[in-house]
């Protein structure tokens, strides 16, 4: 895919969340997010978004708390703030919140290498969950055996299969 095309498609993910925010938000909350969004602005109109959102504590719905996520990630909101220097962390206990997404038993991908054993891409199931943030996961290989047993953080994962 392109990078024109691939921006199109963060820009429509994007778009479909604030429509879908409309149902769960007041009008108001939702003016400044499309003031930002007509004007190209996409990181701070996600983040406007998300502070409302977590603000509220309302989901959308059809919430997948790793699409939204991953844009986040896409916006570099996990780096950089504008309007709320801990919004991060925020979405993050909001998110996984909804549903107890990330709990014992859900199945889990490394993002980066973890261990001399873990390299990115390697899938792995958490067997004890801390925090919202911390998890005890073991990490296998294509025949199930295992490779490692971790305390990682939500940044070092990414939700595969919701237990």
């Amino acid at each position: 895919m392109s990078g024109g095309n691939n921006v199109k498609l963060h820009v429509n993910q994007l778009e479909s969340y604030i429509n879908s925010s409309k149902e769960v938000l007041d009008a108001k909350d939702i003016e400044e997010v499309e003031h930002f969004f007509k004007h190209d602005e996409f990181e701070m109109a996600y983040e406007g978004l998300l502070i409302e959102l977590t603000k509220a504590e309302v989901y959308p719905m059809e919430f997948n708390f790793q699409k939204w996520k991953d844009l986040g990630e896409h916006y570099s909101l996990d780096k950089v703030r504008i309007f709320d220097e801990a919004i991060w962390e925020k979405f993050l206990k909001w998110g996984i919140s909804h549903g107890g997404v990330m709990k014992e038993y859900s199945v889990v991908k490394a993002k980066n290498t973890l261990s001399n054993n873990v390299e990115a891409g390697t899938m792995g199931t958490i067997v004890f969950v801390f925090s919202s943030q911390d998890f005890e996961i073991e990490f296998v290989n294509e025949n199930g055996l295992t490779l490692d047993i971790l305390t990682v953080s939500l940044n070092d994962i990414d939700l595969y299969e919701p237990y």
